[in-house]
């Protein structure tokens, strides 16, 4: 996305260690709050929260978690589109993200599963770290009836599409 920004230069380095795999079909990275250098994204766990959660949310950045888990690269179920590395082969066979159908949540959730029916991983790396700025916006927004309806509606079509995975 065009609110996220680097701080290492060898971020896109981390994302294609993995994504030049040929058993892996997406690569994310960790974002950050950059208010607070605090975890925003650390890979999407299915069935968390009810459809698919972050992991490792509000998490210091520099923290191990469990096991040492937000510190080591890893399959996840999914991983976010505000910064992922996808082959643009793969993207355009799966027809990309379904803006139709998933405007502003789950797009990239559902590009994900539609890589892991392929038989492809998704891979998340630590390395590749980014703030985004994005997130950090929305922080704090009030959720207006109308926010949480559309919200709704785009949870009922995942879980509909979904339902056999979660």
């Amino acid at each position: 996305n065009d609110d996220t920004q680097c701080i290492h230069d060898d971020w896109l380095d981390a994302l294609l260690a993995h994504a030049q795999r040929p058993e892996v079909g997406i690569v994310g990275a960790r974002l950050l709050f950059p208010d607070s250098l605090k975890v925003q994204h650390a890979g999407v766990i299915l069935g968390m929260s009810g459809s698919a959660g972050h992991v490792f949310s509000n998490l210091d950045h520099d923290a191990p978690a469990y096991l040492g888990r937000a510190q080591l690269d890893q399959e996840y179920s999914a991983v976010t589109g505000a910064c992922l590395l996808i082959r643009r082969q793969l993207y355009r066979e799966l027809d990309g993200l379904d803006g139709a159908t998933f405007k502003i949540s789950y797009n990239d959730i559902d590009l994900c599963l539609k890589v892991r029916q392929r038989g492809l991983k998704i891979i998340y790396t630590p390395h590749a770290t980014l703030l985004h700025h994005g997130s950090a916006s929305q922080k704090g927004t009030p959720l207006t009836s109308e926010k949480s309806a559309f919200f709704q509606q785009e949870t009922a079509a995942f879980l509909t599409r979904w339902r056999h995975w979660l």
